[in-house]
């Protein structure tokens, strides 16, 4: 093979290198961080996973995310910035070697382009329209246009604004935003000096404990709400699906909240044992006393059950369109598996456990 071929095909193993590398990239694993992790903190990253599953350390905010959960998240972000690091790493590397092909054997590049062109012409018309070789010449005829395409545009966009920088493979904004907006930490001494205290009464909540003071949304977004409580343990906050209110539940007693004002929009009763959320559908559905369920879409209230138990729910999941579980039904005590039908609240039984 002389010079001017051994260029080409030299060029031509470059480029495909240059595309795998890129498909690596793009294929990294998917995490919702936004920002892009140096080395260093990668490390913090993935010993803080360890910590996390071991029950060493615990999340802050444990209404966005379980222990289990952020150590997944930490984790995926930390593999998917090495895998790309080292992706770039390799296309700096291949870009180099394809400027020094070009600075020193462009002349051979181009005779040996013709010379590949015209054999595939060649060949492509002795074997006929249909064989190997009209389809490599199709094919090298589409990656000329390309290329010319390509360098057109490169030539267009010194004139016009910058492309889109580079956006990191699950990487999720919005979710980053409702994490600013609904993380919430019970206030355990004084707020800040000078920090100023929301109070909302209620009308509902008989608890004859001291109000839940509750700290909502992460730095400049962060503010303090005082909570009359309710008859239950559990205590979460939640963005609604409208993306305009919250939900905020204090030992079982539910306040919607204005997201933007922090006004109390209504109360939600004072019986909430768990919130079931499906942000991607746009749904969240509330257990009211193990008794029965409530949900709220964008639009606000969709429906409610009727009494679906007696007073204990067990085994819980929320998918396949449906809420399931097990309740105990009946004078003996047993447990009977329902699910409800998210999109109208039907309640089917499914037997006795």
């Amino acid at each position: 093979m002389d010079d001017r071929l051994k260029a080409v095909n030299h060029l031509v193993c470059l480029l495909a290198e240059a595309l795998e590398v890129i498909e690596t990239i793009r294929n990294a694993p998917e995490s919702p961080v936004t920002s892009y992790l140096p080395a260093e903190v990668r490390r913090t990253f993935r010993r803080n996973a360890g910590r996390l599953r071991r029950g060493r350390l615990h999340p802050r905010y444990a209404n966005r995310y379980s222990a289990e959960e952020l150590a997944a998240i930490l984790e995926s972000a930390a593999k998917r910035d090495e895998k790309i690091e080292q992706g770039f790493v390799k296309l700096t590397r291949i870009e180099q070697e394809i400027r020094r092909v070009f600075a020193y054997q462009r002349a051979e590049i181009a005779e040996g382009t013709t010379i590949v062109y015209r054999f595939a012409q060649q060949r492509a018309q002795e074997d006929g329209p249909e064989s190997q070789a009209a389809d490599f010449l199709r094919l090298f005829q589409e990656m000329i246009a390309k290329g010319v395409e390509l360098s057109t545009e490169k030539r267009r966009q010194k004139d016009l604004a910058p492309p889109e920088p580079f956006r990191l493979p699950g990487a999720d904004p919005d979710r980053v935003e409702r994490d600013w907006i609904s993380a919430a930490e019970i206030v355990a001494g004084a707020p800040r000096p000078g920090e100023r205290v929301l109070h909302f009464a209620t009308d509902t909540a008989v608890s004859d404990e001291p109000p839940l003071i509750l700290r909502i949304g992460i730095g400049d977004r962060s503010w303090v709400g005082s909570f009359p409580r309710g008859i239950t343990e559990y205590t979460t906050v939640q963005l609604m699906p409208d993306g305009a209110h919250l939900l905020v539940v204090a030992r079982g007693a539910g306040y919607v909240v204005e997201a933007v004002t922090r006004s109390l929009a209504r109360e939600a009763g004072k019986d909430i044992m768990d919130v079931l959320l499906d942000e991607e559908a746009g749904l969240l559905i509330l257990d009211r006393g193990d008794v029965y369920f409530e949900a709220f879409g964008w639009s606000g209230p969709l429906w409610k059950t009727g009494r679906v138990g007696s007073g204990a729910f067990r085994n819980l999941e929320f998918g396949d369109g449906a809420v399931s579980g097990e309740t105990q039904h009946g004078s003996d005590g047993g447990w009977t598996a329902f699910s409800v039908d998210v999109g109208t609240g039907e309640v089917s039984w499914n037997g006795c456990g």
